[in-house]
Formats: C-alpha cells, sequence, structure tokens
C-alpha cells in the first residue's frame, strides 16, 4: 500500500524534497492504523519530521553535525554540536518520545541507547531556534 500527502507545489526547474516513511505491519488493517497515525502526528507535530526550519539555522545544521555509528548498538556518539542550551528527543517512527536530555557542548558526547528496541528512529536536537532531525537504526 503507498500513502501521500499534500499538498504539493512543483515548479519547473526547482528542488522538491520528500521524506519517505518505510513502516511494515502484520495486516493491511493494522498497516493503515499505522500510516494514519503518522499522517496525524505530521499534522499535529510536523516539527518532529523537519530537518531544518527557517534560513538561518546555520548554527547547528551543517556538515559538522555527525551521529554515528549508523546502525548502532548501545550507544550513539554526536560530534559537531556547536550551539548552547541543545536538547535532544529521540521519537520512534509513530512519534512516541523514547529518550530525551540534553547535549552539552563537547567534542564527541555518547548517548546511550541500549535500552531502545531495534528499529528506525528520529533524533531531533533543538534550542529556542534551531531545530535538526536525524534518523538512525537501533540494532
Amino acid at each position: 500500500m503507498v500513502s501521500s500527502m499534500g499538498p504539493f507545489a512543483f515548479h519547473p526547474n526547482g528542488i522538491q524534497e520528500i521524506d519517505i516513511c518505510y513502516t511494515t505491519a502484520s495486516s493491511i488493517s493494522s498497516l493503515n492504523q499505522t500510516i494514519s497515525h503518522i499522517q496525524n502526528l505530521m499534522l499535529l507535530s510536523p516539527e518532529i519530521f523537519q530537518g531544518y526550519v527557517g534560513i538561518n539555522n546555520n548554527k547547528l545544521i551543517n556538515n559538522l553535525l555527525k551521529i554515528y555509528p549508523n546502525p548502532a548498538f548501545k550507544e550513539l556518539c554526536i560530534e559537531g554540536i556547536t550551539i548552547k542550551n541543545c536538547k535532544y528527543e529521540v521519537y520512534n517512527l509513530i512519534g512516541q518520545i523514547c529518550k530525551s536530555g540534553n547535549i552539552y557542548n563537547e567534542i564527541i558526547q555518547k548517548i546511550d541507547i541500549s535500552q531502545l528496541q531495534k528499529g528506525v528512529y528520529l533524533i531531533k536536537f533543538y534550542n529556542s531556534d534551531t531545530i535538526k532531525t536525524q534518523k538512525f537504526i537501533k540494532k
């Protein structure tokens, strides 16, 4: 089953960013319920799914931000956070917050993910004016 959600505006010679969500389910009914939940979450809390907000967010959104290893088993290493008062939240693909905390201005910060179940997660870094979301896999 394929689902899409708009509105979409495609312009000649323009660039259109799209998000793709992959999910599995044991039945069509369960799959429809999951897709519906994700679509509602995108409408109610779009910041969870956004990789950036606005134009002036280059303090955090730059090529220096690294999350590794990916896939990860016990911990994620975060490198390149250059803003103060940065927090993080880890979301599963149905939008539940599984973990949260603060990021300090260390060269490399480690986040324990050993208690998370195997799967795909989104990690959102943010402060009062910057948001960055990246995906990672917990093995």
